[in-house]
């Protein structure tokens, strides 16, 4: 996500087939408006699903960009497995990664 430049505001990683999640603000490039991405992980150390959402805080059109920023995120994916890279979920510095007390 850092390679996105996208700004980590909250997340938990995915634990014994739970939901793991990340919420980021991204930018738009031209007028630098905020956008909103959640991404959703549920799976093991094999296989995984993938939700991802990304939309516009303002406007009715973005023109393409939320599908672009989507299709970015899943280029690095299959950039990082071609690579045999294995997934790290690191907190950044100053984001909270909350506790589930209970089950979503």
């Amino acid at each position: 996500m850092r390679r996105l430049n996208w700004e980590i505001v909250t997340m938990e990683p995915p634990v014994q087939n739970s939901l793991g999640y990340i919420q980021a603000k991204a930018h738009t490039l031209v007028m630098g408006f905020t956008d909103d991405v959640v991404l959703e992980v549920v799976g093991d150390a094999a296989t995984a699903t993938i939700d991802v959402r990304s939309i516009s805080r303002y406007g009715n059109h973005d023109i393409g960009t939320n599908a672009a920023r989507i299709d970015a995120l899943f280029d690095e994916i299959r950039e990082g497995i071609r690579k045999g890279e294995q997934p790290v979920i690191e907190a950044e510095p100053g984001v909270p990664i909350p506790t589930r007390k209970t089950p979503r």
